[in-house]
C-alpha cells in the first residue's frame, strides 16, 4: 500500500509526513477505538431487549409470523413438536426477537 501511495499520491505522502512529524513531537498519538468492547456490547444488547417487548399475540405481525409458521409445518409435513425445539426457537429469536412462538404450554 505504501508503494501505491508513493507512486500515485505523492502529495498525500508529503503532507502526511509533514503533519505526522510535527504532531509526533508535541503530543502523543491518539488511538481511536474502532470496535466496541465486550462489556459495552453486552450492555447494548441488554438495553435493546428492555426496549423491545414481545409482540402481543393478537398483533398483526405476530399473527402473520404464526400463520406462515403453521403453513411451513403443515405443507412440509413437519412435526408440531418443532416449535418446542430449542434450536428452532433460537432461529426464530434471531429472525425477530420480539416474536414469541406459540407452544403447547
Amino acid at each position: 500500500m505504501n508503494s501505491h501511495i508513493r507512486r500515485h499520491h505523492p502529495q498525500l505522502l508529503s503532507a502526511s509526513s509533514a503533519t505526522h512529524s510535527d504532531s509526533s513531537q508535541t503530543e502523543a498519538p491518539v488511538v481511536k477505538q474502532r470496535q466496541q468492547t465486550l462489556p459495552g456490547a453486552f450492555q447494548a444488547q441488554a438495553a435493546k431487549k428492555k426496549n423491545n417487548p414481545k409482540y402481543p399475540a393478537n398483533s398483526p405481525r405476530a399473527k402473520d409470523i404464526t400463520q406462515k409458521l403453521a403453513i411451513f409445518i403443515v405443507k412440509d409435513l413437519r412435526p408440531y413438536a418443532l416449535v418446542e425445539n430449542k434450536q428452532f426457537r433460537s432461529l426464530l429469536a434471531a429472525l425477530d426477537e420480539r416474536y414469541q412462538c406459540p407452544s403447547r404450554d
